[in-house]
């Protein structure tokens, strides 16, 4: 996708419209109450089993989704980080650099959508500690 230049007004305001327009609703879009599906891999692993050649399916499974679990802790955790670094890293900046309203807009709609992604991710953790039993601490 072609990023329009940054003092391009109309052209910022029309991939505004469209990133907002086509944002998924982060209660609709993944059906939370039907829970994970413990018997599908969260993270493939390697077809050939070049790797942990001697683990068993039920192993194998355990470590795909134990990676899975790992990643989406890792991706919940640097999407936190991100929004809460918000004021230092865009709000200051545009201070010392003022934009169209367009941009500004532009780089809000980006943050809400990291926002989303962190609340989305932790709630896939706490679906699945609730349905496995165990504590979210422990996870």
């Amino acid at each position: 996708m072609k990023f329009p230049q940054p003092d391009d007004e109309v052209a910022l305001a029309k991939l505004l419209e469209r990133q907002k327009r086509l944002s998924w609703d982060f209660e609709s879009a993944v059906t939370w109450e039907r829970g994970v599906d413990l018997g599908r891999y969260l993270v493939p692993l390697d077809h050939d089993q070049l790797v942990f050649t001697d683990a068993s399916p039920a192993q194998r499974m355990a470590l795909s989704q134990y990676l899975g679990l790992v990643i989406a802790q890792t991706f919940g955790e640097m999407e936190t980080a991100l929004v809460q670094a918000k004021d230092l890293v865009w709000k200051r900046n545009l201070e010392r650099f003022p934009v169209n309203p367009e941009f500004e807009a532009l780089g809000d709609q980006f943050f809400l959508e990291e926002e989303k992604h962190a609340r989305m991710f932790k709630r896939y953790l706490r679906v699945f500690a609730a349905q496995t039993g165990i504590k979210e601490k422990d996870l």
